[in-house]
């Protein structure tokens, strides 16, 4: 089974990935070092702006207990800081919403991030 990492991306008009919302108990939320609003900068090194999402979710996704690596930009402080999570196993309705979403374009995503205000 594929295993992630407890959050939910959405892609902004700017075409970077941010973090809508992480799953309760799930390695994102327990580390301490995700928060809803942060934008993804990259992962295990690798830049994830103007990623297809099937590409994102090849990187974010794979082994239980292998880890990973997010570089993050705190949307309060701006300041960079890198995450070091360990996957685990994931609602795979999760994935499947999340790639539905996807297949709306950008605009949906755009549409979305101008809705979310400075909350």
């Amino acid at each position: 089974a594929q295993c992630g990492l407890g959050v939910t991306l959405k892609l902004n008009a700017e075409g970077e990935y941010y973090v809508k919302r992480m799953e309760k108990g799930g390695p994102s939320e327990r580390s301490n070092q995700v928060k809803a609003g942060d934008t993804l900068l990259a992962v295990d090194g690798q830049v994830t702006k103007g990623l297809p999402y099937t590409e994102l979710a090849k990187l974010v996704l794979g082994e239980e207990g292998s880890h990973v690596t997010l570089t993050l930009l705190d949307a309060q402080t701006l300041r960079v800081h890198k995450a070091k999570l360990e996957r685990f196993p994931i609602d795979a309705r999760v994935l499947e919403d999340n790639e539905r979403k996807a297949v709306g374009g950008a605009a949906a995503g755009a549409a979305g991030a101008a809705g979310r205000g400075g909350g």
